[in-house]
């Protein structure tokens, strides 16, 4: 959070200002590597890493907003104040809310996504002894009723 001063408040607004565009910025990045690890190390449904994000952002969104309350009670923002808390808090709570009802859908609704194989990594293996490579391949095997060409 930052503090102002009278002389340079913008407009005669001063008070303490929290940064939500980089408090969404920083839960935003560790999201990231939360789908990452669950991408790569968890059994999941069609649909739920996407539901984990839609809950994931919705709640985060609904604590970095507290930061914006005051603010909106004193007018000194334009989000308007709906009993406890701000239109967008109420916004994000319901989408929290969707995201955890998705999770809980994908789970009986869809199919497992099946274990991203490894990729390959680096030149790949030479061919074994008994397998042709490149500049030697192995002429097709004749079936009957192949008619020879000249």
């Amino acid at each position: 959070a930052l503090e102002c001063t009278v002389a340079t408040a913008v407009d005669g607004i001063c008070g303490t200002y929290h940064h939500t565009a980089l408090y969404d910025l920083l839960g935003l990045a560790v999201l990231f590597g939360v789908l990452w690890w669950l991408y790569r190390n968890w059994r999941y449904h069609y649909g739920q890493l996407f539901a984990v994000f839609v809950a994931w952002y919705g709640f985060q969104r609904f604590l970095v907003d507290f930061g914006r309350l005051e603010a909106a009670k004193d007018g000194t923002v334009a989000d308007s104040v709906m009993g406890p808390f701000t239109g967008s808090q109420w916004g994000a709570l319901g989408a929290g809310l969707l995201g955890v009802a998705l999770f809980l859908w994908y789970r009986r609704r869809s199919s497992m996504v099946p274990p991203p194989e490894e990729p390959l990594v680096g030149a790949p293996p030479p061919p074994a002894a008994d397998e042709p490579n490149g500049a030697e391949e192995a002429a097709p095997a004749e079936t009957p009723g192949d008619v020879p060409t000249a």
